[in-house]
């Protein structure tokens, strides 16, 4: 089953070359996450700004820059809270090579506008903006959010343009119930495919052909409560995700399209005994 619980996900805290791979390569995304970006290109002010850094950096060495830096990648309250963050940010520019910052500069000043191509994107997508981001603020993210059809945009609190270094824990939460809602649909859609779908003609020459399910309602019921569990598995107990794989295979597929209801009924009893075993002997997990 680790296939129906896969999708590909796309994270991205630059705009610009996800939507260009989006427009280019639009069958190998599912989702995407904007975080801390925008779509519209440098303004002739923030093109100055980056050639003014280049320059500063020529002059007065990667230091004296990392810690410009830091006054707008950091939320005014992060510097009394964040001294951790603050300083790992801070010695990732140091150590980055005067080429890579030039180029990285560059590159952005350079940047085209990409708003025109956020309407034709038609795959789940949250957006995450710091409520205090000054580099890509949040009116930046509310134009993507409404350019979007059914984005969903949180502003994350008490962060700047860092926002996963300054409130982690509120990042991970959004991220998180994103990533569950995603594979949620994923899960609907391929049950959804496999109840609808067909059922293979029996061999003719049979006398007394095998039917795939006795009972329709019995079926879909069944398909109802390992959907159910399987989804309590992966949203309070995902330590518990790589034994489905383990399990035996009754779900019909290629190979094996004619399970029978005893079969589903063994594999639903299956998951609902290891659930039950697990949650008994870590009663305060899931709570």
């Amino acid at each position: 089953m680790k296939d129906q619980i896969t999708f590909r996900l796309s994270f991205s805290f630059t705009a610009f070359h996800l939507l260009n791979a989006i427009e280019n390569f639009p069958e190998r995304f599912d989702a995407l996450i904007l975080t801390d970006t925008q779509c519209m290109a440098d303004s002739p002010e923030a093109k100055e700004k980056r050639m003014k850094a280049f320059e500063n950096i020529r002059e007065h060495g990667v230091e004296k820059y990392a810690d410009e830096s830091m006054k707008n990648l950091f939320a005014p309250e992060s510097f009394k809270s964040k001294k951790d963050e603050i300083d790992a940010a801070r010695e990732m520019i140091v150590k980055t090579s005067r080429k890579s910052l030039y180029n990285t500069l560059h590159a952005l000043s350079e940047r085209k506008d990409t708003c025109n191509k956020l309407t034709e994107i038609k795959i789940p997508v949250l957006i995450m903006v710091g409520s205090e981001d000054i580099i890509t603020p949040p009116a930046s993210a509310k134009l993507m959010h409404e350019k979007i059809d059914d984005s969903i945009l949180h502003i994350i609190s008490h962060a700047g343009h860092l926002s996963n270094m300054e409130n982690p824990v509120e990042f991970n939460d959004q991220l998180k119930k994103f990533v569950d809602s995603v594979c949620s649909k994923q899960l609907n859609n391929k049950y959804e495919i496999e109840n609808n779908s067909e059922k293979i003609q029996p061999d003719i020459n049979e006398q007394n052909p095998k039917k795939a399910f006795n009972n329709d309602d019995a079926e879909a019921d069944l398909n109802s409560k390992i959907l159910k569990i399987t989804m309590t598995i992966m949203d309070q107990y995902p330590e518990l995700s790589k034994y489905i794989e383990e399990m035996p295979v009754t779900i019909p597929n290629e190979k094996n399209p004619e399970i029978s209801l005893d079969n589903l009924k063994t594999y639903y009893e299956s998951l609902s005994l290891m659930l039950h075993k697990y949650k008994s002997e870590h009663p305060a997990i899931g709570n």
